[in-house]
């Protein structure tokens, strides 16, 4: 009898850990103190100052599944029994495409945020029924939440539910 084959992730990969609503804060803390790299995009909206998540009950996390250790969210009481998301068993799917992260992260200013603020008069409603048509959620039809001149925040059925994404304006059409 032949024994299965062990799965190799090929180095390290950003995961996606879903956390309690509002939880985000107490994954991050269990993730600093195991030195687990994560990102938790943030952005401000207007000149209030309000930062808000991105992906509010997600947080990303590089990690190489062949090392040990990476089980460490299980310390935290902030994330639901299935913590990292997707695949099947025991091994989670790492997020894809490749570089959605990567663009998540240089989507940010200097401070680390995403500035969707807007500089003109909002052309899209909240409420607006839109499809977007770049990047990784491409095809997905979604909700206006708010719209800025460079950015739109939507809602959309995602990870088995709906969650609210944050994405350049260019890549939606109304609908």
């Amino acid at each position: 009898m032949l024994a299965s084959p062990v799965l190799r992730t090929c180095g390290p990969r950003w995961y996606c850990v879903a956390t309690w609503p509002g939880a985000e804060d107490a994954v991050i803390e269990v993730l600093k103190a195991g030195g687990v790299e994560y990102h938790f995009p943030l952005m401000i909206e207007d000149d209030s100052g309000v930062k808000r998540p991105v992906y509010s009950g997600y947080v990303f996390v590089l990690l190489d599944l062949d090392v040990p250790g990476w089980e460490i969210l299980s310390r935290s009481k902030a994330t639901p029994p299935r913590r990292l998301l997707g695949g099947s068993g025991e091994r989670p799917s790492p997020v894809e495409p490749r570089g959605f992260v990567e663009g998540l992260i240089a989507a940010a200013n200097e401070d680390g945020l995403i500035d969707a603020r807007s500089d003109e008069d909002e052309a899209i409603e909240p409420g607006s029924a839109v499809k977007i048509t770049e990047g990784p959620l491409a095809g997905c039809e979604a909700i206006v939440q708010h719209a800025g001149s460079k950015w739109v925040r939507v809602t959309v059925a995602m990870f088995g539910h709906h969650t609210t994404a944050t994405m350049g304006r260019g890549g939606i059409e109304v609908i």
